[in-house]
């Protein structure tokens, strides 16, 4: 379960990651120069600022998610996890009356 959840945020995390390209794609300086206005020194200032701390928030996402430290450790902890419920319902079994293969009642 563990090991699916994990898929499954970074499949979401990977199509956040494509909207916010998409979106920044799509920026209001674009529309400025589509206009025909001529943009302000101060607003070209502004975008690149916001462009710079996109690109850097981005960049630092990816190599997060892209990391294979971060999937082996997520393979490891899965395992471990899974692993430490496997080994608990082997010990009630060992506990529990031979010929019945029933799990403990608590």
């Amino acid at each position: 379960m563990v090991l699916i959840g994990t898929v499954v945020a970074l499949a979401a995390a990977r199509d956040d990651i494509d909207r916010l390209r998409s979106r920044r794609q799509a920026s209001p300086l674009a529309s400025a120069f589509g206009s025909g206005s001529q943009p302000t020194l101060a607003l070209l200032a502004k975008e690149l600022q916001e462009l710079r701390t996109e690109a850097h928030d981005d960049n630092i996402v990816e190599e997060i998610i892209e990391s294979r430290w971060f999937e082996w450790l997520g393979l490891i902890g899965a395992g471990v996890v899974s692993g430490s419920f496997y080994v608990e319902t082997l010990i009630r079994r060992s506990k529990s009356p031979a010929g019945k293969n029933s799990p403990a009642k608590a």
